[in-house]
């Protein structure tokens, strides 16, 4: 029987001697050589005493069913043998000696099954049965067999799942519902193949058939070509073989872990509200494709951290090219407000090794940025309290707070693809500052550390320079911009009316009186 992936609803079988009636099913008793393809059973209801099934009620002796790319969502009840696909043979001595045989490949029961003995979720009781690739969603009266009945002898269960509590016995493998619904059970029935040695079989089973579509509410593997699977916070979205686009949710407090090559061939959705007109730290798990600037993404500056100014007490940071950007390493994003990032061409994931850390150097060398791909919270006695910072962003304290890297107490935390400094070594001894007093800050414990830090980031002018105050090859000034960073929601902030000289050194909140050029803001300020 071919159902060419169509489906039979509304169909009835309710026998009024239920102590009476078996073999009941779309088809209630098989025998000889018989194959079942491509239909599905819906909305219906088929009811008996023994041996029931959503397409097969019975089986002969020596019969031999196979079913492929089929499924149960009605309901199928009775006493004994009752499943949701198959009810079964009675395993009699006749039966012993030449028993029947039931295989099952690609195929699934969403629906209701109810009995009092020997009850599975696929094949309530045969003598021979091999299932392979196939999954139960449905409800099983007798929770210890979501797939096949306790009486099921010689029954090999291959790559196979079912929703619930892990059964007593070998009854496949138990997959929770977040799995079922975030594509993973999809993508692991689709990517699964009949092997021979280590490839697959020419000719041999394989689960291309199987898909699923997220946007639908409550949406479980099925027979369609798309195939979206989440990982994680990121979901992809697979057709043919090959990954067209993905998305990367990172409000989403879930860890992110690629420890091989996932690509993607499309564009790539990053989603996250990002400041306007300021600045937040992003760590990106894929390497994007760039194979012209026309593949940038439009009105972003990325910005990479350079090193420690002891002297400055500053964070100094440097504008990146998008073409050299990578998975993994912490960056300063300036996404003018934007609520996602699309890299256009695709890219790489892989987060092998984790976040990287990134160490500031020279006499700050014991500060790090450090990337995270997990939400992480500092509670009271944690070991990085005293000596981890992040960007304060307005409204989470005073204002004079806003645009600096501030100590973080317990109960702070950050989620993941964000960055925050830390404190990872002794500091530098102290040595004079530019007006000869010493840094006392710089003393070996953690409680000579600053509350705050400073953050400049330098732009390239065209020559790709950044050296402080020297004008680019356009003849204009490089662009200086103070800031600091939340460490809940990775955000970077401008300072407000905070002055420096053309060397970066902080001079207070109040203009200069004394004539000369500053930064004022980020810009260039000449006092008259």
């Amino acid at each position: 029987f071919y159902g060419n992936g169509h489906t039979i609803s509304g169909l009835y079988v309710n026998p009024q001697e239920q102590t009476k009636s078996a073999y009941k099913g779309l088809f209630g008793y098989v025998e000889g050589n018989v194959v079942i393809d491509g239909v599905g059973i819906v909305d219906s209801y088929i009811s008996g005493f023994n041996y029931v099934g959503g397409l097969v009620g019975g089986l002969g002796n020596g019969a031999v069913l196979t079913i492929s790319k089929s499924y149960n969502a009605g309901f199928v009840g009775g006493n004994s043998g009752i499943g949701g696909l198959v009810g079964g043979e009675f395993p009699s001595v006749t039966s012993l000696k030449n028993p029947s045989a039931v295989k099952i490949n690609n195929s699934y029961n969403l629906g209701r099954v109810k009995g009092s003995n020997n009850v599975g979720g696929l094949v309530g009781q045969v003598v021979v049965g091999d299932i392979s690739n196939s999954y139960n969603a449905g409800l099983v009266s007798s929770v210890n067999n979501p797939i096949v009945g306790s009486n099921c002898l010689n029954t090999t269960i291959t790559n196979s799942y079912y929703l619930g509590a892990a059964a007593q016995g070998n009854y496949g493998t138990n997959k929770t519902a977040e799995e079922f619904a975030n594509g993973s059970v999809a993508k692991a029935l689709h990517d699964w193949c009949e092997k021979d040695g280590d490839n697959c079989k020419v000719g041999g089973l394989d689960g291309s058939v199987w898909g699923q579509d997220l946007s639908k509410e409550n949406s479980l593997p099925e027979f369609i070509e798309r195939l979206d699977y989440r990982l994680g916070s990121v979901t992809f979205f697979e057709k043919a073989g090959k990954i067209d686009s993905a998305y990367v949710d990172a409000t989403s407090d879930l860890a992110v872990d690629f420890p091989n090559d996932v690509v993607v061939s499309g564009p790539i959705k990053f989603k996250r509200t990002f400041a306007g007109n300021g600045y937040s730290t992003i760590v990106l798990p894929f390497t994007p494709n760039f194979e012209s600037e026309m593949d940038f993404v439009s009105g972003v500056n990325f910005y990479a951290f350079s090193y420690y100014d002891f002297v400055d007490q500053t964070i100094h940071i440097s504008e990146v090219y998008q073409g050299e950007l990578a998975a993994n390493v912490p960056y300063l994003v300036q996404a003018e407000g934007a609520t996602e990032l699309v890299f256009k061409n695709g890219g790489t994931f892989n987060t092998a090794g984790g976040a990287r850390s990134v160490n500031l150097g020279g006499m700050g060398a014991g500060w790090t940025i450090a990337g995270t791909y997990a939400y992480k919270k500092w509670e009271e006695g944690d070991e990085g309290l005293g000596k981890t910072y992040g960007f304060v962003g307005a409204g989470d304290n005073e204002a004079k707070e806003v645009g600096q890297f501030k100590k973080a107490g317990a109960g702070a935390y950050i989620y993941p693809m964000r960055a925050y400094l830390e404190y990872v070594a002794p500091a530098p001894a102290g040595r004079p500052a530019a007006n000869g007093a010493v840094r006392a800050f710089a003393a070996n414990t953690v409680a000579s550390l600053p509350d705050e830090i400073d953050v400049m980031i330098v732009e390239k002018g065209e020559t790709g320079t950044e050296i402080a105050g020297s004008d680019d090859a356009s003849g204009e000034q490089t662009t200086r911009v103070i800031g600091t960073i939340n460490m809940r929601t990775g955000e970077f902030k401008f300072a407000n009316d905070r002055w420096f000289d053309l060397n970066g050194r902080y001079l207070g909140n109040k203009k200069p009186t004394q004539k000369g050029a500053y930064y004022n803001n980020g810009k260039k300020v000449i006092v008259k």
